[in-house]
Parts: structure tokens; sequence; C-alpha cells
């Protein structure tokens, strides 16, 4: 998994999931009038990635990722994914 978040990365993360900046903004858990402005800024390499909205990027990599390896009967690397990033274990 790579574990490079950049702005691009944000950006790409958001068109993939069809996302407008509005919505991916309050996903990342910011709010007020400024808010998608502010993750254009993000995207834009303008502003920095803040700690909280790597997370959140680092999670919906992770929880998308395991998902894929459950699909493909993966359950291992599934548990893998959610491990590294989140420090979860699934149930056997």
């Amino acid at each position: 998994m790579n574990d490079e978040i950049t702005p691009a990365s944000l950006k790409a993360m958001r068109h993939a999931r069809g996302l407008s900046t509005s919505q991916m903004a309050k996903l990342f858990g910011l709010s007020g009038s400024n808010a998608k402005d502010a993750l254009r800024e993000i995207e834009d390499g303008r502003r920095p990635i803040s700690g909280p909205i790597r997370r959140v990027a680092e999670f919906m990599i992770a929880a998308e990722s395991a998902i894929e390896a459950i699909r493909q009967g993966e359950g291992e690397i599934a548990q893998l994914y959610l491990r590294h990033v989140l420090g979860l274990e699934l149930g056997n």
C-alpha cells in the first residue's frame, strides 16, 4: 500500500469517488463557509495536509483495500490492511 498522501492523490481520491469538493470537505471534517475553498487549497498544494485529513485519507484507502481483499477471498490480507492503518483486527 502506498502510504504517501499528496495533494494530487487527495484530488484523485475525490474524483474517483465522484464527490464534490463540498462533500469531500465534509468527509474530512472541514466546516464553515470556506470549507470547500480550504480543500481546493489543499488539493492545489497551497495549504498543507493536516494530520486529521491525512488520517481520514489513510482510513479510506485501507478500508477500500480491505473490502477488495475480502471480495477476493483474501481475509488475511484484509486484516493486514486494517491492522496497519487502523490497529483493528477482524473477528474470526
